[in-house]
């Protein structure tokens, strides 16, 4: 009995081991692609491609989200050869991307158990080695001039100061629901929220101060309360559905009037004083406008992949990327790039309207609406976006169904 015992946490182990390795090499810290181990990384990323392709044709050829991830990449890709681009800087937005939200779906649907614990451990893994070493290293472990924006730049653990917080939102995110699953308190949760409010400290992004407090204000009204725990919300309850798409359209507004009308003029106030920031903010104004320019005379495909690491945006001698998510897309495969992504956008939030736990379909919206509220200004890694895409479609099952049964689970 013992052996048998002993076997089975042997197998449990490995392939906890496993999905953890591959979080690692797709989720690939920053700091670490500075170093000579990123180049076996790399072959890394190329074996598990080739498994996520043989995943996707055994167990998910009828999977929307994957077709449509692939649908996006496949434009992309076209655009790109067509353009004669980097072929090498699309392989590498692919492999992340792709490959992870196959797995992703692969082990959720190995072992709902094996999934919330190895995501969960990963990503808290990855918060709590950045903040420690932004403690330590408040000036960031690496520092060089980049030859793209010509600027100096520190890397954290996890990049540089203006990209990491939506790391720490997608942890807190992953934490709740496997707390959710196993019916446990979310301190995990709250030690979080105090390693992201401190890291911002230190970084002091403008960007990442206001999705902070968006987002921590709306885990405290929308997710943390106890009235809302176990509450069950029907998909026909169009009232609250209602409210929520309107929020997402509201969001894709916002960066139509800001980055087309710059209708942050009329709030000179708030920009200058409350956010300290100049009604440029900080010349991201300029960049839009040039990536407008670029936009117009390559509408309908864009240019596909660019040899600068996706930065477009020539101002003087230094490249920029569009720093808003929308004009990135647009640059990447034109207007056609942006309606998959849209048809993404949509099916993710439709999923989210089907979610039947509350606080769960509260904490996965009030991600997605600060991470592209966030990308007004900033443009994160597409795996990252497409991270909070596939959460939309995850919970359109009740995570909490037959919580008991699983956790005899020996995988």
């Amino acid at each position: 009995m013992n052996i048998v015992l002993k076997r089975k946490f042997i197998n449990k182990l490995m392939w906890h081991v496993i999905f953890w390795g591959i979080q690692f090499a797709l989720l690939c810290p920053e700091f670490i692609t500075f170093t000579s181990a990123y180049n076996y990384i790399r072959y890394i990323h190329h074996v598990i491609c080739v498994c996520s392709i043989v995943v996707f044709f055994v167990f998910f050829r009828k999977n929307e989200l994957l077709w449509l991830i692939l649908l996006f990449f496949f434009l992309f890709l076209f655009v790109t050869m067509k353009n004669a681009g980097n072929l090498g800087n699309f392989l590498l937005n692919f492999e992340r991307s792709y490959s992870l939200i196959c797995f992703y779906c692969f082990f959720y649907r190995m072992s709902r158990r094996l999934f919330f614990i190895g995501t969960s451990f990963f990503w808290m893994s990855l918060i709590l080695v950045n903040t420690i070493l932004t403690f330590l290293y408040p000036n960031g472990l690496y520092f060089f001039n980049s030859q793209f924006s010509g600027i100096d730049k520190s890397y954290y653990f996890l990049g540089v100061s203006n990209q990491v917080i939506p790391f720490y939102m997608i942890s807190i995110v992953f934490v709740f629901l496997k707390n959710f699953y196993l019916n446990k308190n979310n301190k995990e949760v709250f030690l979080l929220f105090i390693c992201m409010w401190g890291c911002e400290f230190v970084y002091q992004s403008a960007t990442s101060l206001v999705g902070c407090f968006f987002f921590t204000i709306g885990y405290l009204f929308f997710v943390l309360p106890k009235d809302t725990q176990g509450k069950i919300v029907h998909s026909i309850h169009r009232g609250y559905n209602f409210i929520l798409v309107a929020m997402a359209i509201t969001v894709f507004m916002i960066h139509y009037l800001i980055v087309v009308y710059q209708i942050q003029n009329k709030f000179a106030y708030l920009v200058e004083v409350i956010l300290k920031k100049d009604l440029t903010f900080s010349t991201r104004t300029i960049i839009w406008n040039s990536a407008i320019n670029m936009i117009e005379k390559s509408f309908l495909i864009g240019y596909g992949a660019v040899e600068n690491n996706n930065r477009y945006i020539e101002i003087g001698s230094s490249s920029f990327n569009a720093h808003n998510i929308i004009l990135q897309i647009l640059l990447m495969g034109g207007i056609i790039l942006l309606l998959v992504c849209f048809l993404l956008v949509w099916k993710s939030i439709k999923s989210m309207l089907f979610c039947l736990d509350l606080r769960v379909k509260n904490i996965v919206f009030l991600l997605f609406a600060v991470f592209f509220f966030m990308s007004l200004s900033e443009v994160y890694t597409l795996n990252l976006m497409f991270i909070v895409l596939y959460l939309g479609f995850l919970i359109k099952e009740k995570i909490r169904q037959d919580a008991v049964s699983y956790t005899h689970l020996t995988l």
